[in-house]
């Protein structure tokens, strides 16, 4: 069996019974057919207990075509089990802090998993029911990719309409514009002058003794001893 060179390649099918059996179908990234990094046994069994739950949880239909290439091609069956640990990862970034981004990457993985599967079907029949299925699932993904940008397209044009509103206020009476930060740049230079004046060390003017109510009568002269 030749090796999975990249998204768009599809591989030789083995007929199983009741089945048509896939190499591999995935997503989110080119796969590699031999991992550089291989993990020890434990860390490979961990892995392979995640994507293959994954798989079952978001594509049932993936997750029995890896068991029987578990069985017919380890090879192939251990570079399908790390892409997928690779999605995961990939995906689990944004779970905590980009929660919606995090539902977008999965929703379109599991969209983008359903269309390989169609596309390899449809090397083997050309069923008009498939090719309706595949083009639901391209729709579906467009729409599901352009939500995103739809939403920049919002963000970006809110920012335009202020920053014209900027300059049409200017434009309308430039001389109120000027006299504005004019006076908050005098204020700031008056503000450092004081400043700089605090810290001359100069002492505080004496305060004036309190001056005597008129009417006070003078002390009596001391007695002569």
């Amino acid at each position: 069996m030749r090796s999975w060179r990249s998204p768009t390649d599809v591989l030789p099918t083995i007929v199983l019974p009741g089945i048509v059996f896939l190499g591999i179908v995935t997503v989110l990234g080119s796969l590699v057919a031999v991992v550089a990094d291989e993990p020890s046994k434990p860390q490979a069994a961990s892995r392979e207990k995640v994507a293959r739950r994954f798989a079952a949880e978001h594509h049932p239909e993936l997750a029995r075509l890896l068991g029987e290439l578990a069985k017919q091609d380890r090879k192939q069956y251990d570079a399908a089990i790390t892409d997928i640990h690779r999605a995961i990862d990939r995906m689990e970034k944004y779970r905590e802090k980009q929660p919606e981004r995090y539902e977008t990457t999965l929703e379109d993985w599991k969209l983008s998993s359903r269309i390989r599967l169609a596309v390899a079907r449809m090397s083997l029949t050309k069923d008009p029911e498939l090719e309706a299925q595949l083009r639901e699932l391209v729709e579906a993904r467009q729409q599901l990719r352009l939500k995103p940008l739809r939403t920049e397209a919002e963000r970006i044009e809110s920012r335009l309409e202020k920053i014209r509103t900027t300059i049409a206020e200017h434009d309308a009476n430039p001389e109120a514009a000027i006299e504005k930060e004019l006076t908050s740049l005098l204020r700031s230079v008056r503000s450092a002058e004081d400043r700089v004046r605090g810290r001359s060390g100069k002492p505080a003017a004496e305060k004036p003794a309190p001056a005597k109510p008129a009417n006070e009568t003078p002390a009596a002269p001391a007695p002569e001893a």
